[in-house]
């Protein structure tokens, strides 16, 4: 709908074609039990790129408020270290499938890449049932609509904001 906006001239070109995850495993979500505080998941084969320092930096900050926040990355930091705090767990080298898993046993995806190209896995959290904190970037925007909440790259103080109000179960819940 975005492209057809924006380039009227294609209308009559343009197929619209759902998107289709056969890898991910078909089962109904049963309603999570809500943990104690806000269960954080980061997923990127480039933990530096897809910002893992922002977010570390946030959850810094909402731990020193009090907040109770974990952090799980997923990550094999491909494109070089990012320092993570002895709180959180790091897992390297999940499939797909795996991945998947993990997403339905935390609260949020948080990924606020300095360059994601589509992103699917803001799809996947979203099919998993979870709150999803991306970009803010048109084509994210574009895809993910106001299923997401968004946060600028270099926005760390709109970040900690944008993760202080998804610790409430409530708020959460009407993002999903």
């Amino acid at each position: 709908d975005a492209l057809v906006e924006d380039v009227p001239s294609v209308r009559d070109r343009v197929a619209v074609i759902p998107i289709f995850e056969p890898h991910l495993p078909r089962m109904a979500l049963p309603m999570r039990p809500q943990a104690a505080g806000l269960r954080l998941l980061f997923v990127g084969r480039e933990a530096r790129r897809k910002n893992l320092m922002a977010v570390v930096a946030a959850v810094d900050a909402l731990r020193a408020e009090g907040q109770s926040v974990s952090l799980t990355v997923v990550s094999d930091f491909r494109d070089g270290a990012v320092a993570v705090p002895a709180y959180a767990t790091v897992i390297p080298g999940l499939s797909q499938v795996e991945v998947f898993a993990a997403m339905q046993s935390h609260d949020v995806l948080c990924m606020p890449s300095f360059f994601e190209t589509y992103g699917m896995v803001f799809i996947e959290a979203m099919a998993a049932g979870i709150a999803v904190v991306a970009r803010d970037a048109p084509i994210q925007r574009s895809m993910l609509g106001d299923g997401a909440r968004y946060a600028a790259p270099e926005d760390v103080p709109g970040l900690i904001t944008t993760l202080r109000e998804l610790c409430d179960p409530i708020v959460r819940a009407d993002q999903i």
